[in-house]
This record gives C-alpha cells, sequence and structure tokens, in this order.
C-alpha cells in the first residue's frame, strides 16, 4: 500500500477500487487528471472477485456481464484478448430429487411466466398511480406453482425475499442477453484497474466539505485533502454508519435509509457426478418439501457448481463460522438429493457478503415505495459525489451498472474542475 503523508493534497480522491471507482479512475485518468483510488481491502474489485480452484478461475461474487448490449465492460474484455461468450441457459426443475413431469414442468413455467407478466402490468399501474407494492401483491395468485415463481422472481434474481421487494424497483432493470468472460468477472475488474494509482488498506471513516475542499479522514488517523471526491462505498456500508458524511450530505444519508440489502452468497462445490444435473451451465431449481434452491452446474464444464444461498436463508447462513457454514451447506445437500450425494459432495468455500465489513451484502435493493430513492443518490453534494451499483437506474445490482456510474460521477468531477 502507498504511504500517504497527513494533509497530503489531490485533485480527485476516489474512495472504494470496485467497479464504479476503477471506472471514475479511468476516466479522470484519460481527461488528464491523476486521481488517487483509497481502497479498504488489500485487494482491487469490491464484490467481484475471482478465486482460482484447481486451475479454474471462479467468481466469489459477481459472476455474469448482464445486459450485454449495452455493458461496456464486454468491448474492454474483448479489447483485452479475453474470451466474452454468450450465457446459454439450461435450465431443469426437481422435485424431491426427481426431474419435473411434462405437464408439472409446464406449469411451472406458465406460473414463472404469468408472474412476470402481472408484476410488470403492476408496475405500470404503480407508476401512474403512485402506490407500490410488492412482488408478492403484484402476482397474487398464479396456480399452484406461485410460490416457486415467486422465489425464482424474488429470492433468485433480487436476493430477498418477495414480500420486502418493490414492483416499481424490480421493473425499472434493463436485461436482453447475459455473457459471461474468460477467466471470471472479478479478474476482469482486477485487470481494468492495473495501473491506476491505488492506496490499499485504507479505511475511510470520516469526509468533511469546505468551502474550496474537502478532508478526508481514516480509522488510523490519516487525514488529506481533495479538490472533488467520488464516493463509491457499498450503500449498505454508508447506511451502516461506517464512514462519517458531513451535513452537505444530508440527501446521501437520507437516501440510503430507504435502501436494505440483497443477501447472495455462493457455496462452491466440487462433485464429478452431481445428483441436480449432469449438463454444463444448467441452472437447477430444486424444491425439497417447501423449501427451494438453485444451483449452477458443471461451471464451464467442470465438475465445481455453485449453490445459491439466498435472501433470508443466505443471510442465515452467513452469519455462521466457517465450520457452521459447511455443515448448513451439507444439510441442505441432504435435504435436496439425500445422504449420501450431500456426503460424496465437497464444500470448498461458502462466501459471506452479508457479513463483510465492507459490502453488508450483495447488492441493495430500495424499499417499498422508495424506488426514487435511486435518483436521489445521483444527486451531486458540493465536492461530493456518490456512485455505486445502487445509484443506476435501470442496471442496479450489477458490475455494469456499477461500471456506467462510476463514468457519470468521473464527469461531474471533470466538469466541476474545469468548468466546463
Amino acid at each position: 500500500a502507498r504511504k500517504l503523508r497527513v494533509m497530503e493534497h489531490f485533485d480527485v480522491i476516489i474512495v472504494g477500487a470496485g467497479a464504479a471507482g476503477i471506472a471514475a479512475a479511468r476516466k479522470l485518468t484519460q481527461a488528464g487528471f491523476s486521481p488517487l483510488v483509497l481502497e479498504a481491502r488489500q485487494r482491487l474489485g469490491g464484490r467481484a472477485v475471482t478465486h482460482d480452484f484447481a486451475g479454474t478461475p471462479i467468481d466469489m461474487g459477481a459472476h455474469w456481464l448482464h445486459a450485454a448490449r449495452q455493458n461496456p465492460l464486454v468491448s474492454l474484455a474483448r479489447g483485452m484478448g479475453l474470451e466474452v461468450s454468450r450465457a446459454v441457459y439450461r435450465f431443469r426443475a426437481l422435485k424431491d430429487g426427481a426431474r419435473l413431469g411434462l405437464i408439472a414442468g409446464y406449469g411451472l413455467d406458465h406460473a414463472w411466466e404469468r408472474a412476470e407478466e402481472r408484476i410488470m402490468e403492476a408496475a405500470e399501474q404503480v407508476a401512474r398511480r403512485g402506490h407500490d407494492m410488492s412482488l408478492t401483491d403484484a402476482v397474487g395468485n398464479a396456480g399452484p406453482w406461485t410460490r416457486s415463481a415467486l422465489f425464482m422472481h424474488g429470492a433468485y434474481d433480487c436476493g430477498a425475499e418477495p414480500d420486502t421487494i418493490s414492483t416499481l424497483d424490480f421493473a425499472t432493470v434493463e436485461d436482453d442477453r447475459d455473457m459471461l468472460v474468460s477467466g471470471g468477472l472479478g479478474a476482469l475488474i482486477a485487470r481494468l484497474g492495473e495501473g491506476l494509482e491505488v492506496a490499499a488498506g485504507v479505511d475511510l471513516r470520516g469526509i468533511q466539505l469546505d468551502k474550496d475542499h474537502a478532508i478526508l479522514t481514516t480509522a488510523d488517523g490519516q487525514a488529506w485533502q481533495a479538490r472533488a471526491v467520488i464516493l463509491t462505498v457499498p450503500l449498505m456500508v454508508l447506511a451502516g454508519g461506517h464512514v462519517t458524511l458531513p451535513p452537505e450530505a444530508g440527501s446521501l444519508r437520507e437516501a440510503a435509509r430507504r435502501f436494505h440489502a440483497a443477501a447472495y452468497e455462493h457455496a462452491i462445490l466440487q462433485a464429478a457426478k452431481a445428483p441436480w444435473s449432469n449438463r454444463h451451465d444448467e441452472i437447477v431449481l430444486s424444491m425439497a418439501g417447501s423449501e427451494h434452491a438453485t444451483l449452477f452446474a458443471h461451471m464451464e464444464g467442470s465438475d465445481l457448481h455453485y449453490l445459491d444461498l439466498v435472501a433470508t436463508e443466505g443471510q442465515r447462513i452467513a452469519g455462521m463460522d466457517e465450520q457452521g457454514r459447511a455443515d448448513a451447506v451439507r444439510a441442505m445437500l441432504a435435504r435436496h438429493f439425500g445422504e449420501a450425494a450431500s456426503h460424496a459432495t465437497r464444500i470448498l468455500a461458502v462466501t459471506q457478503w452479508a457479513q463483510d465489513p465492507f459490502a453488508r451484502g450483495a447488492w441493495a435493493l430500495t424499499k417499498i415505495g422508495h424506488s426514487a430513492a435511486r435518483a436521489a443518490l445521483r444527486q451531486p453534494m458540493g465536492h461530493l459525489f456518490y456512485a455505486g451499483e445502487a445509484s443506476s437506474a435501470t442496471q442496479w445490482g450489477t458490475v455494469g451498472g456499477a461500471w456506467l456510474e462510476g463514468e457519470r460521477a468521473a464527469g461531474h468531477v471533470v466538469a466541476a474542475l474545469t468548468g466546463a
């Protein structure tokens, strides 16, 4: 980590070396500035990080390049010589370990599609009348597979229970196709940050704004100035009070209270003969009694799999110690696929984004009735600007959305500092 002198002065300081921070730093560098990026971790990437498992790169956080037609990371990855391929989703539904029959499968598909139609219809009504509602209320009764459809749209898609998700917020997300990048999305973000001036291990705790500069202070007592600051700390970290914000950031503090955290953890499994799937890159929905679980099977043709731990269950397991998380995952596998299959599966890692002090969740969801809070996050606060996935109007919860927001904030800084 770069050692900083007390009260060292910079034109621009960016707080956070995730996608938004790196995007902002790259754009400012291209505009002729020399920004400093402060990062609390000892690595780049934020909630996008790739680990190597026996030669196979696996993303521990963000994985897909969503909305590929408008996602700038697709062309950036290709420009670096990386292979970017369309995610061709295969889907399988299981009930108590057995594949659904034709009629049941049709019923599930119909409920899934009907639920989405009702959500979008409700969102149009909400936009006209101004009275938001939860996904649960929007869907109502879509038949015998309603609970499964709500699980997929709510917990699986958004990382929260459907009765806590804003219909209007859900409907704003634009998506067309998903892509996968060779080597992992986290590795891509880290590579894009190479060459930037980054000070790692710097835990920001306070920001003050004076007439013509900002003063930043850290947990170890360091302090320095900048003409402008771009804050890209995950919103739920700010909502928890980790950073003391200045009075001028009242709109940011108020907006942060109108969000709640998504819980989305990955259990990395190794199983050559997985009972849930024999095809690569297949999304599996498993139902055991009233419990739902999803897996992403045989990633890139390997014997590695995600078991997704989402919403209430993800939050619960993330709060356990390492052994507790492994035991909980093994118990879940046993409920869905039997004791023998559970013990034959290796549990390589279980993430804890919900407990990570520099993440506090997978992404930020607006509370019901507060979808306008995302726009409030984008408002300049004197010399202070906020950017992150949470401030994206149409790509919240995604790395692509965070990247575009970082570029947007950098554009505001350039205009402010140059008078353009």
